[in-house]
């Protein structure tokens, strides 16, 4: 799991140096692939809040406020892991052939549009019970 979450970090980062702002790839790299988290998190509590517990307690500015923590932690320790160690991650996928870098390239879009697209599929189902 860890080398897959390394590689969607070296294919975020390494499509973020082809765009005009490549001195800030880095933290580019490390927001797309926070926000991703997030969302991925966001879609397990919803799908738990509404099937498994009601939770009725919690006001919208409050869960506002949780889900802020929740991301600057994620961004946080995204920041931390990956500084350490993306020389290494570059040297392990500097070298894919074409064939990989098309896949990965299209793997990473399925799961950026994925976790993006199954928050919203899942609020509207759930808006709908």
């Amino acid at each position: 799991m860890r080398k897959a979450y390394q590689y969607l970090f070296y294919k975020l980062y390494s499509y973020m140096l082809r765009t005009p702002n490549r001195r800030n790839a880095f933290d580019g790299a490390i927001a797309l692939l926070s926000l991703i988290v997030l969302f991925l998190f966001m879609d397990v509590f919803v799908i738990y809040v509404k099937v498994v517990s009601d939770v009725k307690f919690i006001t919208d500015n409050t869960l506002l406020v949780i889900w802020l923590i929740i991301a600057l932690f994620i961004y946080l320790f995204n920041t931390i892991y990956f500084k350490k160690r993306i020389a290494q991650i570059k040297e392990e996928h500097d070298m894919e052939s074409n064939i990989q870098k098309w896949i990965g390239r299209i793997i990473v879009l399925i799961v950026g549009i994925g976790s993006v697209g199954s928050l919203i599929a899942i609020g509207l189902l759930l808006n709908n019970l």
